[in-house]
This record gives C-alpha cells, sequence and structure tokens, in this order.
C-alpha cells in the first residue's frame, strides 16, 4: 500500500512512539506503528524528490525527529521518491479554494497521492476533511474529503484508519 502521510498525521506517530532495544541491546530504539507494516513491505510513504513535504515534516516535528525516523524508513525501504509530481486541474483547485482549502504544503500531498498507486492520503487535519468545520475529521462525506474521491479518486483518511487497515 502506498501512502502520502501529511503532517499532521507524522506528528501523531512520533508524539507516542513505541520503544525497544537495539539489535546491540545497548540503546533503545523509538518505533512507529508504522515501522513494522515497512518490514513486512505493507506500506511505503511517498515523499517529493524536491523534500517540499519533508521540510514541512521538519518544521512541525524537528530535524531531531524526522532525520532518524526518516533513515529508518528508508533502510526498510519504506520510502517512495516521486519524481513529478501532476498538476491539479485548475476546476478541482478553485474548487478545493470555496471550500477553504488553501495551504501550499496540503496542495503538495494532494498531488503526491495523484502520483501513487492507490491515491491514499493520511491526514489527521481538518483542512482535508472540511476547513470550516474542524469536527469534521474522519468523515467521509465532509466536503474536501468527498470532492477527493469523487473528483480525483483519492481517499482521505485519518491515522487511525490506516493503522487499523495494517493491523488486520
Amino acid at each position: 500500500m502506498h501512502v502520502v502521510l501529511d503532517t499532521s498525521s507524522l506528528n501523531h506517530l512520533v508524539r507516542r512512539p513505541r520503544r525497544r532495544r537495539s539489535a546491540a541491546g545497548s540503546r533503545w530504539l523509538l518505533e512507529t506503528r508504522l515501522d513494522e507494516p515497512m518490514r513486512q513491505r505493507r506500506i511505503m510513504i511517498a515523499l517529493d524528490q524536491t523534500r517540499g513535504l519533508l521540510s514541512e515534516w521538519e518544521q512541525t516535528c524537528g530535524r531531531g525527529v524526522v532525520g532518524p525516523l526518516l533513515a529508518r524508513w528508508e533502510s526498510l525501504q519504506g520510502i517512495l521518491l516521486i519524481d513529478n509530481l501532476p498538476c491539479l486541474d485548475r476546476r478541482i483547485t478553485r474548487r478545493l479554494r470555496s471550500l477553504g482549502f488553501q495551504d501550499t504544503i496540503d496542495k503538495v500531498v494532494l498531488r503526491l497521492a495523484l502520483a501513487i498507486d492507490g491515491r491514499v492520503v493520511v491526514s489527521d487535519d481538518c483542512d482535508f476533511w472540511d476547513p470550516r468545520k474542524p469536527t469534521s475529521r474522519g468523515d467521509r462525506n465532509a466536503c474536501v474529503a468527498r470532492l477527493c474521491r469523487e473528483q480525483l479518486s483519492v481517499t482521505v483518511m485519518v491515522l487511525g484508519m490506516l493503522v487499523q487497515r495494517l493491523d488486520t
């Protein structure tokens, strides 16, 4: 499964990491809920080659967290780099803007989703659901999530849904 993990979901993921001893047993390693599915080759996280989303991750979660996390995920072959992001149609961009979806990095996340198999965005940010209604998070019929599904064939899900899907 290929997914695009937005910044808010990454922030939730690294907020409560699991701890385990390193192979040498000398130190503790912090793991996320996605590490084991990556080891099993069940999930890959898409990032843009130009580092736009990665830069946003670093600004929000900190380089000291994102750097080691990215190194581990790369060692697990869990990162998929996308060279050329497709553009969003102007009509879709206008419609998204009218719904309150205006953040540039959020548009990068959508463009990444268009470039991967399965077209899945994992987001705990209300912008991907209904920016004007923060309680809409997880509602598949919220205006932005529905537009993404119907017009772009992009599925938006919260991190908990992804973890649940990977655990089954």
